[in-house]
This record gives structure tokens, sequence and C-alpha cells, in this order.
């Protein structure tokens, strides 16, 4: 096998099939034949046989043999839940193809499986470019070389448009690789002159570029440069300063040691200074202290003193009378006594007071004897730390005079690199322009070889090319095949002609047509002029002979024959003839001959049966 098979189909709700299953890779010559039961006024015509034949096609091209019928035609009266036709193809790959229709599920879905995977598209349409262009043939290619017939519906080669004749050729021969190269070369060519494009572009602003650059070049380098009396100066101003700073700084430290000596100093007076004060405070506390102990001491004694000079009193006014305690009598010699007594004891206590309240006055006395210690001198820090601010303020002095001389020194080296630096900046973006320069010349002259390539392989894939010189070459084996086939069908002297002429188109490009003729001698020099069973037989010489060169090459889309009503207007000789061709086909590929000539029941490898019995039709 060199292409494509169909294989093992099912079919579902499917024209006049509600259910069925077939194999169409089965070797030899495969004879379906029709019957009908209780039929009235036929044989077999309605019986369902060329439904078996539509049902792969169907499912690879989405159309039938009869185009008349489409869309929900093919969905079979009565039926419930849509037609579907599961079809598997076998060959360089495994490829399976499920087709639904008014489907209760997937609605119009097809779905493609390629070696097991599914590489379904988004949509239907995009699924059949993915169908086609896995199998390598469409529709018009499928009916002029796998399933022919005799239906009015079938549009003959010979009828066919200078376009579709083209097409289906191209699809034989597997042409489609040369289109699709040039198409390729044609983008890659056009993407190479998109990419040419701004090259040029950027080879010209590199040339703008390299000479504005060059001038700037020529100016800087008749500009003055810096004047190098004024940087020596000022290099030397610099070095004074930062000496001048360097001094300073040593002499800012040694002020700055002496005004932290004098203030330790002055710390540690101040300490002695402090614990003389607070000796004085406690001396004077206690002093007044003891002065207020003794006034308080005073002060009792005089209180005691007035009491008991009270009580005398008291004693001398009961004198005569009794004892307002112990109601005894008192004389007044006792009285006398009494009173005496108290009033010694008042004096006494009188005494002693005053001589509390002297001790008092002496303690007072000694408090303001005491001396108040005098806090020690803050000269001697003041002193230093006048010499450290003046110190200080002539070093921030110098400073700032070194960071200005810093600063113009600064300035005048900037503007000598800064000139450098431009001019050097300059050479080497000129360098690096003209390196750019070349690199993009080169880059050109790479792009423009490569799009002179693009441009041989869209000469040599396109018209007057390798495409031409296939069709050139295949078309003699092509004419040779069919006509030996038509002198079989219709008798020597026969011909089938296939011609590839060229004219001129616009752009002075050349266009190819496709031309056909056939003659039978005696009888029709052309097609057209041929009867209806002549006509036929030349249409099975033209598909046979495509089958045979199909077959013959790698690039082959399908290694099979199906055949439907293939006797119509042929006679009895003719069909003897052609049954003789498919046998010898069918010793190579398969054959499934659809008929409903009784005649040809014998002439197969094997016989299958589409019955109907008035509801729907099934294979015996």
């Amino acid at each position: 096998m060199t292409g494509y098979r169909i294989g093992k189909t099912v079919m579902r709700n499917f024209l006049a099939f509600e259910r069925a299953k077939f194999d169409f890779s089965r070797p030899g010559l495969t004879v379906v034949e029709g019957e009908i039961s209780n039929a009235v006024g036929c044989d077999s015509n309605g019986a369902g046989k060329s439904a078996l034949l539509e049902a792969p096609v169907w499912a690879v091209t989405g159309r039938t043999i009869r185009e008349r019928c489409r869309g929900d035609d093919v969905v079979k009266l009565g039926s419930k839940g849509g037609a579907m036709v599961d079809c598997t193809i076998n060959g360089p790959k495994s490829v399976r193809i499920v087709r639904h229709r008014a489907h209760a599920t997937h609605a119009n879905k097809v779905f493609l499986y390629v070696d097991g995977k599914d590489v379904t598209r988004g949509t239907t349409q995009q699924t059949d470019v993915a169908i086609e262009e896995e199998l390598g043939l469409d529709f018009t290619t499928f009916l002029n070389t796998v399933a022919f017939g005799a239906r009015q519906e079938v549009r003959s080669f010979f009828f066919a448009s200078d376009a579709d004749r083209k097409r289906v050729l191209d699809k034989l021969l597997g042409l489609g690789a040369f289109e699709r190269a040039q198409v390729l070369a044609k983008a890659r060519m056009r993407e190479k002159i998109a990419a040419l494009d701004p090259l040029m572009n950027r080879q010209m602003a590199i040339g703008y570029a390299i000479e504005d650059k060059r001038d700037t070049l020529r100016a800087l380098e008749q500009l003055p440069g810096v004047d190098l009396v004024e940087l020596r100066n000022q290099k030397i101003a610099v070095n004074a300063n930062a000496r001048r700073v360097k001094l300073l700084s040593s002499s800012v430290d040694r002020a700055r040691a002496d005004l932290v000596d004098a203030e330790k100093a002055h710390a540690d007076k101040m300490r002695v200074h402090d614990r003389a004060v607070d000796a004085m405070h406690r001396a004077v506390r206690v002093l007044e202290a003891e002065a207020a102990k003794l006034d308080e001491q005073a002060a009792a004694a005089t209180r005691t003193a007035d009491s008991l000079d009270t009580r005398a009193n008291r004693v001398v006014a009961l004198s005569g009378g009794d004892c307002p305690v112990c109601t005894s009598p008192v004389t007044e010699d006792r009285a006398q006594d009494v009173s005496v007594a108290l009033r010694e004891e008042a004096q006494e206590q009188r005494s002693a007071a005053k001589k509390k309240k002297r001790r008092a006055d002496e303690a007072r006395a000694r408090i303001s004897s005491i001396e108040r210690p005098e806090p020690p001198s803050g000269d001697s820090v003041k002193t230093h730390q006048l010499d450290y601010e003046l110190r200080r303020d002539e070093l921030t002095a110098a400073q700032a005079a070194l960071k200005s001389s810093r600063d113009k020194l600064a300035v005048l080296e900037d503007a000598r690199k800064q000139a450098k630096a431009s001019r050097d900046e300059l050479r080497t973006d000129v360098a690096d322009l003209q390196q750019e320069l070349s690199g993009n010349i080169e880059q050109q002259n790479s792009i423009k070889a490569e799009i002179s390539r693009y441009e041989f392989w869209v000469q040599a894939f396109g018209n007057g090319g390798v495409k031409s010189f296939v069709i050139e070459s295949e078309i003699p084996r092509i004419n040779s095949i069919a006509t030996n086939y038509a002198q079989r069908l219709l008798g020597q002297g026969a011909f089938v002609k296939l011609r590839a002429t060229k004219k001129l188109k616009t752009k002075e490009e050349e266009r190819e047509e496709l031309s056909i003729d056939a003659g039978i001698p005696g009888c029709a020099q052309s097609y057209a002029g041929a009867s209806k069973g002549q006509r036929h037989r030349l249409d099975l010489s033209l598909i046979l002979a495509f089958r045979a060169v199909v077959a013959a090459r790698s690039a082959c889309p399908f290694d099979q024959l199906f055949a439907d009503e293939l006797f119509d207007g042929v006679d009895a000789t003719g069909v003897d003839c052609v049954v003789e061709i498919l046998q010898e086909i069918a010793a190579t590929c398969p054959v499934v001959l659809v008929t409903h000539d009784a005649r040809l029941k014998s002439v197969g490898d094997r016989r299958v049966v589409v019955h109907h019995d008035g509801s729907g039709a099934e294979l015996r």
C-alpha cells in the first residue's frame, strides 16, 4: 500500500441506513448490489447502494457525491438523534474522522483523530481544513481519483474549470508542497526586505552621525585649553592651605586639651568647696537645733514659775479658811509657809529659764560667727575657653580657604579632563559608528544574498518552475495511461490528451493553463461530441489513469477506487471490458463496485447486498 485507504466505516441514521458497518479496505473487488422488499415498479433503485459509498465521502469531505443532498438531508427520515459516520483511514498515519449532523449532543461537529490523538480544531470549518491538509485531497480531487460514478451531479474533469483541473492535478501529484514552499519563500523574502529597510535607514543615520561627531571633534581641538600656570598656582594654594589647616588643627587640639584640664581642676575645687559648704550647713543646723531646744526649755521653766506663783497666791487667799480639796482649815502660818516655798521654787525656775535663754543666745551668736566658704574662681576656665574658640575660628577659616582652593583646582582639572574626555569620547564614538557601519553593510549584503536566494526559490516554486516541470513530466504518463484505457474501452485510435500551455500575464509573469482533449476515430472528434456512454468511458479512462499515476507516487493520497453505477450507458462489450480492468486494478488495491446489473453478481471476489425493507436499509 502506497497511500491511504478508507477502512472500517460505521454509519448511524445516515441516509437509508439506521445502523451499518462496512470495511472498504478489504482486498480485491467487492460488488455491492441492492434489493427492495415488495418493490413495485423498480428492482434495486433506491435500496441504498449509493448511500454506502456516500458515507466515507461525507465523513472525509462533509459533502456527498449527489450534491443536491445537503445539510440535514443526510439524516435518515424519521430517525432521532441525528446522523453520524465514524470512518477509519489507514495509511502513513492512523486517521479517524467522526462527523455528526443534527446530533442531539454534538450538533454538526466533526472530530479528527491522528494516531489516536485528538487534533480537532475549534470550528467545523477549521477541522475540515485540517482533514484536507492531513489527507492531501479535497472533495473535487476525491471524486476524480477515488469515488467515480455516472451521476449527473458529478462534474467531469473534461468540463471542469482550469482552476479545478489544476487543483485536482496539484493534489494528485503532491504539488501543494511546492505552493506552500513558494508561499513560505515569499513570506521569508518579504521578511528579509522588511529587515533590510531599517538597516539602510540606519546606515544613512550612521553616516550623518559620523560626520557630526567629526565636526565636533575638530571644533574641540581648535578651542584653547586650560592655563597650566593657573593650574600650578592653584595646586600651590591648595598645598599651603592644607599645611595651615594641619597646623591649626594641632593648635586647636592642644587648646581643647588645656581647656579640658582647666575644667577638670575647677571641678575638683568646686567639689572641695561644696563639701565645706555642706559642713557649714551641718554646723548651723546643729547650733540652730541646740538654740531652739534651749529656748523651749527656758519657756517651759518660765511657764512652771508662773504656775508656782499662781499657786502661792491661791494658798495665801485660803488663809483662815477651809481647803477646797480636803475641807481642812488652812492656818495663816501654814499658808505662809506653803506660799513662800512655792515662790522660792518659782524663783529657781525663772533663774533656770534665764540660763537656758542665755545659752540659746550664745548658740545663735556662734552661728553668726561661722564663715561661709568662698567658691573657687572660674577665670582660668574662661581664659582657656576663649583661647580654644579663637583657635577653632582660625581653623574654620583655614578649612574654608582650603575648600575654596580645592574647588577651584577641581574646576580647572575637570575642565582639562572634560576636554580630553570629550575628545576621547568623540573618537571612540566615531570608531564605534564606523564598526557599526561595517557590520550594517555586511548584514545588508547577507540579507541581500538571502533575498536573492528566496527570489530564486519563488521563481523555482512558481509557474514555469519545478511545479511546471513536474506537471509537464507527468502529463505524458497520464496521457499514455488514459489513452491506453480509452483504446481498451473504445477501440484503437481513441485518445485522451492533457496539455499545459503558458500565457503571459501582467508584470511579465507566466501563467500556465491546463487543457484536455479526447477523441474517438470515426465517432467523435472531441469529448463534447461523444455520446453519454462514450463520455462515461473517457471519464473512466482518465480517472483510472489518475489512479495509476498517484498509486506510483509516494505523495499518493489514496490507493483505492469506488465505482458507483459505472455501466450507465455502456453496452455489453463495454461492460466486459470495464469489469476486466476493474479486476486488474483489484489485484493491487481495494475496489468497491456498486451496480444494479444482475450480470455482475459473480465478477467480484465477494458480494454485498444492501436490502431495503421499506423503512430502512441494511447490509447482508
